[in-house]
């Protein structure tokens, strides 16, 4: 659980920079997702989690609900506390067809980042 609030606390430290790519620098943006993503799909729902919060709020990757529901869906599979509970909110901005596609997105995530890694 520690790990989760470290990594919340970064996320939105990083995602708040202003950073931007010149000559070649990386952005912070990059790096942020970057990271989070490399956690996620090794199969850390506290990273999924986090991943499907940065899609929903559009901090450190462009903004995506279809995204964010698709992880944040996982986490809460996997038993994610915050997740679970959060997941409806998350789900709020989509359409039923917008809806559709990210619970498919969602099991194809599962599969590929749950249970082949497992």
């Amino acid at each position: 659980m520690r790990y989760f609030f470290i990594l919340l606390v970064g996320l939105f430290c990083l995602a708040s920079s202003q950073s931007t790519e010149v000559d070649g620098q990386t952005d912070t943006n990059t790096e942020l997702e970057s990271v989070l993503h490399k956690k996620a799909v090794a199969g850390h729902a506290n990273a999924q989690y986090a991943l499907g919060l940065s899609y929903s709020i559009g901090k450190g990757v462009p903004e995506d609900f279809v995204e964010a529901y698709a992880w944040v869906n996982i986490a809460a599979a996997q038993g994610q506390k915050e997740a679970i509970e959060n997941r409806n909110l998350v789900k709020e901005p989509l359409d039923r067809a917008s809806l559709s596609k990210a619970q498919e997105r969602s099991r194809e995530y599962f599969k590929k980042y749950v249970l082949q890694v497992q």
